[in-house]
């Protein structure tokens, strides 16, 4: 063969020009990928949102103009498959027995234990609309795409890691929660009216609330006066905004809403109304509590780097409740409530 012949190879400083322009090339489209990415599961947060938001308008149809709520009532027998889910004492616990009948029926979890002193309505409003979304518990599309501990957990319900340490077994239905929560009004009184009295946040801990002694998941669309401008549903934490997330409680807090036309959209929480005091409507002051994050590490730390940081209320505590206004408005004149 002539030697013009021969087929001419890289040198090495032609490899390595090309390995510099590749690695060029993936650092530039890497940030943009891992945009995109995010920008997928926002997009997936806000769809199942939506499905939430349907699903709240096919409830409200079929019973007549009701929110959806957990609807057992005190004193009261539902069914006769499991005796020990009847007749419950108060409101709040009746709401208990309906979320676990919920999960024995249709998660086949028939070993949990009856409840008695956990309010079913922050992380699993979404049950009462299992009829109407389909679901098979647990449920995938009530997590946020961004919430690798909830996803995490629901891969093997019966036996998920990491298990919170309790003694009570019930704790077992974590697996079964949702990233996404219902405001309190949508299933308590707006305000104090003799003896009733709405839920209202425990100061020291923002997973608890006080119950009140009025009647529950009575509410209807029709009291809801700006539908556009009204949270239903929030995501717990800002899981899209920045690197880590963030409890929604915070001014710069970011987090996925639903309203009550069915609309969804981010809101920063600083943009948003402050909200008020349910049980001293006629206060000027909002509800200040503490964010103290889960010891066991599955929420996200304090902004400060302290075990508790002060936040606010903002949409979960609307000033006047359904007929308040969250965003693009000021908020409605309570002073005069009782």
């Amino acid at each position: 063969m002539a030697p013009s012949a021969r087929r001419r190879a890289f040198t090495l400083i032609e490899l390595l020009v090309v390995i510099a322009i590749v690695a060029i090339l993936m650092g530039i489209m890497l940030p943009s990928l891992a945009k995109a990415r995010k920008g997928a599961k926002r997009a997936t947060c806000f769809n199942n949102l939506a499905t939430l938001g349907r699903a709240a308008g096919s409830y409200n149809v079929e019973f007549s103009d009701k929110i959806p709520a957990y609807s057992w009532r005190r004193n009261m027998s539902y069914q006769s498959r499991y005796p020990d889910l009847n007749n419950a004492p108060t409101d709040s616990r009746a709401m208990m027995d309906q979320c676990i009948y919920i999960l024995r029926e249709r998660a086949g979890r028939t070993d949990l234990p009856r409840m008695t002193d956990r309010i079913p309505t922050r992380h699993y409003s979404h049950l009462v609309l299992n009829d109407f979304l389909a679901q098979r518990l647990p449920e995938t599309g009530m997590a946020c795409p961004e919430d690798d501990v909830l996803l995490e957990w629901q891969r093997d319900p019966v036996d998920f890691s990491p298990r919170p340490p309790s003694t009570r077994p019930y704790q077992d239905i974590w697996p079964y929660s949702s990233s996404y929560q219902i405001v309190p009004a949508a299933w308590s009184p707006d305000a104090r009216k003799g003896s009733v009295t709405t839920y209202t946040q425990v100061e020291y801990d923002h997973n608890l609330m006080w119950v009140g002694s009025g009647r529950l998941g009575d509410r209807r669309m029709a009291d809801v006066i700006f539908p556009s401008q009204k949270v239903l549903y929030f995501d717990y934490f800002d899981r899209h905004s920045g690197r880590k997330p963030m409890f929604y409680g915070y001014a710069q807090a970011v987090s996925s809403l639903l309203f009550f036309d069915g609309s969804v959209s981010m809101h920063r929480s600083s943009e948003t109304n402050r909200g008020f005091l349910p049980d001293s409507p006629q206060s000027a002051g909002w509800t200040n509590y503490s964010y103290a994050p889960n010891i066991l590490g599955f929420e996200p730390p304090t902004l400060s780097g302290r075990p508790t940081d002060p936040v606010i209320g903002y949409y979960r505590w609307t000033r006047g409740g359904l007929r308040g206004i969250d965003v693009n408005g000021r908020e409605i004149n309570t002073s005069r409530w009782r």
